[in-house]
């Protein structure tokens, strides 16, 4: 993949801020200036480049990159494959994606002096840093969490399929949260507990959102539920629920719009989470 392309000539920004003291303090990073020899139509040096050392004897280097700044996460192959199905198929030996045969036979993918390098976009860095200390056992992942940082962890767990590797960490996570599991304001729950498996909270917030949208659908005459099937609009907890759960909600008996919400049962929903 190649490099980000350069900006606009300004002095380089300030790394993000991150979401907590907790996780600054116990990241570990050295900031480099990069220098190269720029091309005639570029108008802007490299951005600063920053590493965050979770492994000292890593063999690859997760490369985040973000707006104001690269972010280099020194980790160990071995342990992203084994814990995460997302950085298996990207780097196991038995993979067919493209990342994985270039970091299989690559020299230095056995090599902690000169690691592979996996380019990454898209992630929260300080969430991605604190999910690779988690996956690596590091004693530095913090023991609590705002609930926004809560959410924000349950999107990179999500995203690269590790909530089984995790879920000793995402229980203490969410202890600290879950008197708040009902009230206005933390709709997110809802995919907090679909992505560690918390069935009791999922199926209690499932079902009142279900019995709540139904009651308003058979009340107004409605012989369909588009409220569910649209999540474009961001207007509160429909934004966060899985495709998998939209992809099971049927559309409603057309002689019998009363029992409809019997069909969208809790053991229904929960099938698609094993």
């Amino acid at each position: 993949m190649s490099k980000p392309t350069p900006l606009a000539s300004s002095p380089p920004a300030s790394p993000p801020r991150p979401l907590s003291e907790n996780a600054t303090t116990t990241t570990t990073t050295t900031t480099t200036t990069t220098t190269a020899t720029i091309p005639t139509a570029a108008i802007a040096p490299l951005l600063p480049v920053s590493e965050t050392v979770i492994s000292p004897v890593g063999d690859i280097l997760l490369r985040l990159l973000t707006p104001t700044h690269t972010q280099d996460y020194r980790t160990s192959a071995s342990v992203l494959i084994t814990t995460s199905k997302v950085f298996s198929a990207m780097l196991s030996p038995a993979s067919p994606f493209s990342e994985a045969q270039r970091f299989n036979s690559s020299p230095s993918s056995s090599s902690s002096v000169d690691p592979f390098v996996l380019r990454l976009h898209d992630d929260d860095p300080v969430a991605l840093c604190i999910l690779l200390k988690a996956l690596h056992n590091h004693p530095s992942v913090p023991r609590s969490l705002s609930f926004r940082q809560l959410v924000e962890m349950a999107v990179v767990v999500d995203k690269y399929d590790c909530s089984h590797a995790t879920r000793m960490y995402g229980d203490r996570w969410m202890k600290g949260w879950t008197s708040k599991v009902e009230k206005l304001g933390y709709e997110e729950w809802l995919f907090v507990s679909w992505v560690w498996g918390v069935e009791r909270i999922f199926g209690k917030l499932f079902g009142r959102m279900v019995k709540k949208v139904c009651v308003q659908r058979v009340r107004y005459g409605m012989d369909r539920i588009p409220f569910l099937k649209d999540r474009k609009g961001g207007n509160g907890f429909e934004e966060f629920v899985p495709e998998g759960v939209l992809s099971r909600v049927p559309n409603p008996p057309t002689n019998q719009p009363a029992s409809y919400a019997r069909l969208l049962t809790k053991d229904i929903i929960l099938q698609e989470r094993s």
